[in-house]
C-alpha cells in the first residue's frame, strides 16, 4: 500500500491533515456565515436572495430594458422630426435666397453652420 503523504512540489503534507485543514476552514467559514446570517448581517450576495426575489429582479430588469427601448424609439422619432423641420426651414430660406440672387456666399449665409454640416453629410454620402 502507498503512503498517505502528498508532495505537490512545494510542500510535503499528509493527505488526512490536508483534508482536516480544509474541513476545519470550511466549517469555520460556514459557522461565521451562519452567525452573520442570524445576526442579520448581509453581504450583498445573490445567494442571499430568495427565488421570489430573483424572479422580481428579473421582471424589473426586463421592464427597464423594455422602457429603454421604447424611449430610444421615441427619441429617434423626435430627432427625425426635428431634422425634417430644419430641412424645411433651410429649403424655404434657400429657395428665397436663390430667387433673390444666386451666389455661393448667399447660400452659405442662409444655411449657416448647421446647414453646411448637413450639406457636407449629403456630399460625403454621394461620394461614397
Amino acid at each position: 500500500m502507498g503512503t498517505n503523504n502528498v508532495n505537490d512540489g512545494h510542500t510535503n503534507f499528509n493527505r488526512d491533515e490536508a483534508q482536516f485543514t480544509t474541513n476545519f476552514h470550511t466549517s469555520k467559514r460556514s459557522e461565521s456565515q451562519l452567525s452573520d446570517f442570524l445576526r442579520g448581517v448581509r453581504r450583498g450576495n445573490l445567494g442571499e436572495l430568495s427565488a421570489w426575489q430573483l424572479r422580481r429582479i428579473n421582471e424589473l430588469h426586463s421592464k427597464v430594458i423594455s422602457e429603454e427601448e421604447k424611449m430610444k424609439r421615441e427619441l429617434a422619432s423626435l430627432q427625425e422630426c426635428l431634422a425634417d423641420q430644419q430641412f424645411v426651414v433651410m429649403a424655404t430660406e434657400f429657395w428665397r435666397a436663390s430667387t433673390e440672387a444666386s451666389s455661393d456666399k448667399n447660400v452659405r449665409r442662409v444655411l449657416g453652420e448647421q446647414g453646411m454640416t448637413f450639406v457636407d453629410i449629403i456630399w460625403r454620402k454621394q461620394i461614397s
